[in-house]
Parts: structure tokens; C-alpha cells; sequence
């Protein structure tokens, strides 16, 4: 199946804002270090969970109501998750087929499909997650929480923590 043109925009729209939201979240710093105080220079050791409370400033009815919405989406991840693994092991079957391969560009057809459908669950869930929240929050908080939804579903059995290694 070829990328549709409104699957490409969504990817190049999401590319776009997590290229901005990047130098938004490094330049508010970290937590972590000696005893978690703020300039310890060490990593930022929080749940995903937390970061966007933090970043949304989210009341306890907010928070509950997130965090259903982000179990919800992970959960109707199960099957993206899937196809991004058939894929990429299609696509590197492919490409190590000897003499190269004319499944090469099917193969990673496919590979872009599933990993728009997941970029495309994500920033759904973080259109609702604002539906959440007042003007204020969403003005606060967007850019943080843009650039931690980036992965969150990734891992089958859990989103709440920051993923290590590769995204897609």
C-alpha cells in the first residue's frame, strides 16, 4: 500500500513539531543529578506520565482523565506495533537479499505505513489530551507534551516511560 498524501502531510507536519518542541524542552532544563535537585546535571529520571504532568501543570481529575486516554491509545497500539515489526524485518530481509532486492521499495512502503498510522495515533491522542485542558495549559504545555508522545506506544507493556534506543 503507498503512503496517501495525507498520511505524508500528517509525517512531515509531526517531523516539523518535533524538530521545534525539541529546543523547547532542552532549554527548561533538567531534573535529576545529586538528590534531584534542579541543575544537578543529571538525566531526567521522571515517568513520561509526570513530565507531562509538569508541563501541563494537569489537576488530579486532569491527570486521571490523561492517563485513561493514554492506556486507551496504548492499547489500540497492539496492532500498529505489530506491523512496525513485520515491516522492518520485511524491509531488512529485503535489503539483505544478495544482489539487491526489488522488494527494497515495497517492503519499505509498507515500513512507512505502519510507522505513519503510529505517528498518526499519537498526535490523535495528543489532539485529545488538549481537548483536556484549559487555553492556559495548552499554552504552557503543547510543546512538551508534543515531543513526549513520541514513542509512547511503542513498547508493548507500557507508555508511561521514555524509551531508549530507536523510535521507529
Amino acid at each position: 500500500m503507498a503512503i496517501t498524501r495525507s498520511r505524508l502531510l500528517i509525517v512531515a507536519i509531526a517531523l516539523g513539531l518535533m524538530t521545534t518542541a525539541t529546543g523547547a524542552i532542552s532549554a527548561q532544563g533538567r531534573r535529576g543529578g545529586r538528590g534531584g535537585q534542579p541543575g544537578g546535571g543529571g538525566p531526567d529520571v521522571r515517568s513520561r506520565m509526570d513530565l507531562l504532568t509538569d508541563a501541563m501543570s494537569l489537576t488530579g481529575d486532569q491527570k486521571d482523565a490523561v492517563k485513561a486516554r493514554m492506556d486507551a491509545a496504548h492499547k489500540a497500539a497492539a496492532p500498529i506495533r505489530a506491523d512496525l515489526d513485520r515491516t522492518r524485518a520485511a524491509l531488512a530481509a529485503a535489503a539483505a537479499k544478495a544482489g539487491g532486492g526489488s522488494d527494497i521499495p515495497a517492503a519499505a512502503d509498507a515500513y512507512g505505513d505502519a510507522a505513519t498510522a503510529m505517528t498518526e495515533l499519537e498526535m490523535k491522542t495528543l489532539a485529545e489530551i488538549l481537548t483536556l485542558v484549559t487555553p492556559e495549559q495548552k499554552k504552557q504545555g503543547t510543546a512538551p507534551a508534543f515531543y513526549l508522545m513520541r514513542g509512547a506506544f511503542l513498547d508493548d507493556k507500557k507508555w508511561n516511560e521514555i524509551p531508549k534506543g530507536r523510535l521507529y
